[in-house]
């Protein structure tokens, strides 16, 4: 994948969260990738490696799609508040699919 090519799925998952957070993807010429989203008002960040494939413009976009339904979701909202009883992890009822899992 060329980096113009990269540049533009950073430019996408950017436009699919909300301005606020920056979107950091970087390729290796041996066809790795490592995307980073950071969110500095929380201090939140997640960080995703793996290999890039024929579908990698189809499995960014859906991860950000997937990210921004949980930073929206009420669940995330009351994790970072100061309630006692907020949950402290996020567990998903649907299993993430791994390559070679």
């Amino acid at each position: 994948m060329q980096q113009d090519q990269v540049d533009l799925v950073q430019q996408r998952l950017a436009a699919i969260l909300a301005p606020h957070y920056s979107v950091i993807l970087a390729a290796s010429n041996d066809g790795q990738y490592h995307l980073e989203i950071q969110d500095a008002a929380s201090d939140w960040s997640l960080e995703d490696t793996g290999s890039i494939s024929s579908d990698f413009v189809e499995r960014m976009q859906t991860l950000g799609k997937q990210l921004k339904a949980i930073l929206e979701s009420e669940t995330f909202k009351r994790m970072a508040s100061p309630d006692p009883s907020r949950p402290l992890v996020w567990i998903s009822d649907r299993p993430t699919p791994r390559p070679g899992w």
